[in-house]
């Protein structure tokens, strides 16, 4: 989820966050500023003449599945999440897809992945599994002060992958505490001994 907001500047840092804060709004909030507001419109729904409030659900592959103009009641958004996440059902089997890639996880694909990335100057520390939250402002220190991002891959945990993320993380903060010193290190202890 995301919204968007047409407000003008000055109220984007005013009445926008009280509203978000009010509907306890946790999505991301972006603000649309743009020469040509009618394009910007038609892009979002083409039957939209830019009233607010607006719902929009699309699919996974970017196709319209529901469009609501004016206030919305829960209980049918969900209804309406609900249908576009149903899944495919073929008599009593269930349609699921299973990831095919068989990538081969090791420590040392993870140290070559990490000395990869360190090249390219992206680092990034991987989590897996159930792991507690880390907070947003912690992670957005992160990305800020040391340019470095948080990977989460959730509870799929392919065979070898522990030793993967081992070797990926030993060798990314190895080079980071290098560059940045034994600092770095306190800030990045959730993913130390995962």
């Amino acid at each position: 989820f995301i919204t968007v907001s047409l407000d003008d500047l000055a109220d984007i840092k005013t009445f926008v966050p009280k509203f978000l804060n009010e509907m306890n709004a946790e999505m991301p909030a972006y603000l649309l500023k743009t020469a040509d507001e009618s394009a910007a419109i038609t892009m979002v729904a083409k039957d939209w003449n830019g009233n607010l409030p607006l719902t929009v659900l699309f699919t996974s592959t970017g196709e319209t599945a529901y469009v609501r103009k004016g206030k919305i009641r829960y209980e049918s958004v969900i209804a309406e999440i609900d249908k576009v996440l149903k899944p495919v059902v073929v008599s009593d089997r269930q349609i699921v897809d299973l990831p095919t890639n068989m990538t081969i996880y090791s420590f040392e694909k993870g140290v070559t992945d990490a000395r990869r990335d360190i090249e390219l100057r992206t680092y990034k520390v991987i989590r897996y599994g159930l792991t507690p939250e880390i907070p947003p402002t912690q992670i957005a220190r992160l990305k800020q002060k040391y340019l470095v991002t948080v990977s989460e891959t959730g509870c799929l945990v392919p065979s070898g992958y522990v030793e993967y993320v081992r070797g990926y993380n030993e060798t990314i903060m190895s080079t980071l505490q290098k560059k940045y010193g034994n600092e770095i290190l306190a800030e990045l202890k959730f993913a130390q001994n995962l």
